[in-house]
């Protein structure tokens, strides 16, 4: 195809390039749905980039920056993040927040100051944070708890330590917890009862901190909109955690997977039951999942292990519905 002749091009009647034509707040917008990391490196650009990147609604910060630095990498991504956070315009007016750090970054002291939000003002709509494993950042901001717009949290690697502080996420639907640490189960407790339109609910390989192991701990979560639920494995950990009673009518999918002391049971039955998948070690009658195996009979379909030998003497279902798990 011949090269076009500017000369004959339409007049635009803009001078320089259209993109920086555009009014800020659409520059900010569009910036928005960059990694942060290419959105920031656009304030070389000109004076009137410089301070665009500062206005974006989403930061998506994950540690796999490669900038120039003479500084050791764990410290150079830490710094940037703490640059970001220290220089945009309003963190209130953020809807999005990734922030991903690998396992040997070295986040400052002051971190979590920079992100204490005003729960009210807040526009936050999603976060998904996780900070380094072996570090002092484990324990969320208290404004984390009480955001009234967010509707997605997803926490890997963190100590759940609501404390005292107030509880409630009235906007949220979707919560999962990876490898987090149960300090007390008051403060799991509480934070189920936050939640009053919860639809998925994943926990991977929690794990409790409690030292008293002679003490049974029980948890009643009254969850009426939740519609998905996983709970899957200990990660290795101690295993001695709550025993959680789930009062769900709506659920539809159930997944339970890979615990021992980790319990389980249903406060009642569950109508609206599609599908559930059991994969336990334990085969003991006395198991409190067991007893709780009677409630999801009317499954439409329904997976069980071959681990548990008692199913036999349980469950008043019909084979055609069972799928083995090896």
């Amino acid at each position: 195809m011949a090269r076009a002749d500017k000369r004959n091009l339409p007049a635009t009647g803009i001078d320089g390039d259209r993109l920086s034509s555009l009014p800020g707040e659409i520059l900010s917008h569009i910036l928005s749905f960059l990694e942060t990391k290419y959105a920031v490196s656009t304030s070389i650009l000109s004076r009137r980039w410089k301070y665009l990147w500062t206005r974006v609604s989403i930061l998506d910060l994950v540690d796999s920056l490669h900038v120039p630095s003479q500084e050791p990498r764990d410290l150079a991504f830490s710094r940037f993040v703490d640059r970001v956070l220290s220089e945009h315009m309003n963190l209130n007016s953020v809807r999005r927040l990734r922030l991903l750090f690998s396992t040997n970054s070295r986040p400052s002291s002051s971190f979590w100051c920079k992100m204490e939000l005003d729960s009210h003002a807040s526009q936050l709509e999603e976060i998904d944070v996780r900070p380094p494993r072996h570090s002092g950042m484990r324990g969320l901001p208290q404004s984390f708890y009480a955001l009234k717009n967010l509707m997605v949290l997803k926490l890997d690697f963190v100590m759940l330590t609501p404390g005292d502080g107030y509880v409630f996420l009235p906007s949220l639907k979707v919560l999962q917890l990876f490898s987090v640490e149960i300090t007390d189960c008051e403060s799991l407790a509480r934070l189920f009862s936050g939640c009053p339109v919860l639809e998925t609910l994943r926990m991977k390989y929690c794990y409790s901190s409690i030292s008293d192991k002679n003490e049974n701990y029980v948890i009643t979560a009254s969850l009426p909109s939740l519609k998905n639920l996983a709970i899957i494995g200990t990660g290795g950990h101690d295993p001695n955690l709550c025993l959680i009673v789930v009062d769900a009518p709506s659920l539809e999918h159930l997944h339970l997977e890979d615990f021992e002391e980790f319990g389980f049971c249903g406060s009642s039955q569950l109508p609206c039951l599609v599908s559930a998948r059991i994969d336990i070690r334990w085969t003991h009658e006395e198991h409190p999942l067991i007893g709780f195996l009677t409630h999801i009979s009317n499954a439409k379909k329904l997976w069980l292990s071959g681990r548990i030998l008692v199913i036999n003497h349980v469950l008043p279902v019909s084979p055609h519905y069972i799928f083995p798990l090896y």
